[in-house]
């Protein structure tokens, strides 16, 4: 019984963490830069993933914070809602159409797994019934991207994530991701550090 409250307790903890980095991303959307639209998940798994990206200068660095909420599906198997917050540094160099973000990334994974099914007559599933699992997953990142234009780029992008619930065996996770940013400002929140002019 301990045990059982320690995990509730933990994951409310867990929760409260993630969504303290999600108001936090929100408060800095004034000084933002790109939406994206795109997939990310498991290679071969259909979904959609919608980002937010904003620049922070700090002296001569350039580092990039995106929230991003994804789904994806497994057919006649489970769907998965993936919450998000990378913060990483941006490799593009000045006047550069190419450019290269590392990133870390902390994210909740909502998995809706079907536990049981019926079979009718003509062989279609149906009564499909899902159960919810709670996953944390933490991410290291790397994305290419190409600008296009002044306000549209496409990106690619490989992860490897691991997946750890009390409710499924932890294990290691690659996805990935391809789309376009689109430029909604140009004005980069800038920081300098003492002793910059």
């Amino acid at each position: 019984m301990y045990l059982f409250c320690y995990i509730v307790e933990m994951r409310k903890f867990t929760c409260l963490i993630f969504s303290f980095f999600v108001l936090v991303s929100h408060a800095q959307e004034s000084g933002g830069n790109e939406v994206s639209l795109g997939y990310y998940g498991p290679i071969g798994e259909p979904g959609f993933d919608l980002g937010y990206h904003k620049a922070i200068h700090i002296a001569a660095f350039q580092f990039d914070w995106n929230p991003q909420i994804a789904f994806w599906a497994k057919n006649k198997d489970n769907a998965n809602l993936f919450l998000n917050n990378e913060f990483g540094i941006n490799l593009q160099r000045e006047g550069r159409k190419r450019g290269s973000i590392f990133s870390l990334g902390l994210g909740y994974l909502a998995q809706f797994e079907v536990t049981s099914f019926t079979v009718d007559f003509n062989g279609e599933i149906i009564n499909k019934e899902r159960e919810r699992r709670d996953i944390i997953m933490p991410t290291i990142n790397y994305e290419f991207n190409h600008r296009l234009t002044d306000n549209l780029r496409w990106y690619a992008k490989v992860s490897w994530g691991y997946r750890m619930s009390s409710e499924i065996q932890n294990m290691g996770s690659i996805m990935g991701g391809v789309g376009v940013n689109y430029l909604i400002s140009n004005k980069a929140e800038s920081t300098k550090l003492p002793g910059d002019e």
